[in-house]
């Protein structure tokens, strides 16, 4: 007895191996593309020979998978011409010993003896403001027990979205110590994002003078910013972070690496510190520093800059009005994901457990132990500290940040600053600058 199957199983199995079909193709495609960036970055030959080589490779590759029916031993074939090019370059090897481009001619390396620190190849070059460089490499010692303190600067030499660090101990008299990781190029050589993704530069730990590393980013390469954050952290956290960096930059000396720009560039280098990597686990976590909600500008007048039930309706018209931003958050959160909520000038309403309530319920349906709200700043010692800033503004502080309520008028109210009574009450007057 056979059994008939169902228009919508068949359909069902049709479709299953149509996605099977097409990932299997997929995948082909894009091993293929990456083997076809190997061949033209790691090739034996000049760049546009590399690129023939590749090319001859790619349409090797095509005939491997196209030819014949049966798809095992499509397969196979195209296995085999992958092999013959993945085999060789699985074969190259990074190197401390090439013709290196002045800013890393030479292989940084360090000696502990007990609390002293003694550097070799320090990096100590000058530089004019027409850009001219005196390159200088020096023996630098430091002690450990001078260390006081820790630096970051951000380097934005590009787009805004990307930004490189420079850590800088302080040691006092005897100076700052300062880490950048980059890149190490061949004389010639430009970097490249696409050919970071393959074994087209090592990776190298300069250590220098701080003066520098970040002089030559701020006043000598045109375009590029630098931004300085004191961080505070206690000194044993910064000599167990500062000897992170002497064992990494050791062991370049000893077993050269190359750069990878997804998985070994100048930011998940430091995450691959031992200390670092046990201490601060990758996590989604979005902070939200102040003034996502404008109750100020919502209001119409000063008069609803103050009551709980005012600031209840003003919420509810934010959340009515811009629900897709309300419906991306409760997502994130959904999707396991934290979200920490730090009160700006502009929405310190959200203090009103009434109308917390109110925007816990809009992104979430039960109570997430995923939402936290901190009522001046946020701190994680040792790695974060977060507040809006207002209290440092005369114009925009707020007296009792941590219950500001009065009830001079008889009732519990909102206390107001000089920043509140300008935006709600004279910007609803001024065409330019009116919300509704």
């Amino acid at each position: 007895m056979s059994t008939v199957e169902s228009p919508a199983i068949s359909r069902g199995k049709k479709i299953l191996r149509a996605i099977g079909r097409f990932s299997q193709r997929l995948a082909l495609v894009l091993a293929s593309l990456w083997m076809f960036g190997a061949i033209h970055f790691n090739g034996p030959f000049s760049s546009s020979a590399n690129t023939v080589l590749g090319l001859l490779w790619l349409a090797a590759s095509f005939l491997a998978a196209t030819r014949g029916r049966m798809m095992r031993w499509k397969w196979l074939r195209w296995s085999g011409v992958w092999l013959i090019a993945w085999i060789p370059w699985l074969m190259i090897r990074p190197s401390n010993d090439r013709d290196w481009d002045i800013d890393y001619a030479r292989t940084p390396s360090a000696v502990v003896e007990g609390d002293l620190i003694t550097f070799t190849n320090f990096r100590n070059f000058d530089y004019t403001l027409d850009g001219k460089m005196t390159e200088r490499w020096e023996t630098r010692r430091v002690h450990l027990s001078n260390l006081r303190g820790v630096d970051l600067f951000l380097n934005y030499w590009g787009s805004e979205l990307i930004a490189h660090p420079i850590f800088s101990f302080d040691f006092g008299d005897e100076g700052h110590i300062a880490f950048s990781i980059e890149t190490r190029r061949e004389k010639g050589e430009t970097y490249t994002a696409l050919g970071g993704l393959y074994k087209l530069y090592e990776l190298t730990y300069l250590v220098g003078d701080e003066r520098d590393f970040i002089r030559v980013r701020s006043n000598v390469r045109p375009g590029e910013d630098c931004y300085l954050f004191r961080m505070a952290v206690k000194p044993e956290t910064a000599r167990v972070r500062f000897m992170e960096y002497v064992a990494a930059l050791n062991k370049l000396r000893d077993r050269p690496q190359f750069y990878n720009v997804l998985t070994a560039n100048c930011t998940t280098a430091i995450r691959s510190h031992s200390a670092a990597k046990n201490t601060f686990p990758f996590d989604w976590r979005l902070i939200i520093n102040g003034d996502l909600l404008d109750f100020d500008h919502q209001a119409r007048s000063i008069a609803e800059r103050g009551p709980e039930a005012a600031s209840l309706t003003l919420f509810d018209e934010m959340a009515s009005e811009h629900g897709e931003a309300f419906d991306a958050l409760a997502a994130f959160i959904d999707a396991g994901h934290d979200i920490v909520f730090i009160p700006g000038n502009h929405d310190l309403d959200i203090l009103w457990p009434s109308v917390r309530a109110r925007f816990d319920a809009r992104l979430s349906a039960t109570a997430s132990p995923r939402l936290h709200h901190h009522t001046w700043f946020y701190y994680e010692p040792g790695r974060v500290y977060i507040e809006h800033g207002q209290q440092y503004d005369p114009d925009t502080a707020v007296l009792g940040l941590l219950s500001p309520f009065d009830t001079d008028s008889g009732q519990r109210e909102l206390r107001r600053n000089l920043g509140t009574w300008w935006v709600a009450e004279f910007c609803p007057h001024i065409t330019e600058l009116a919300y509704h």
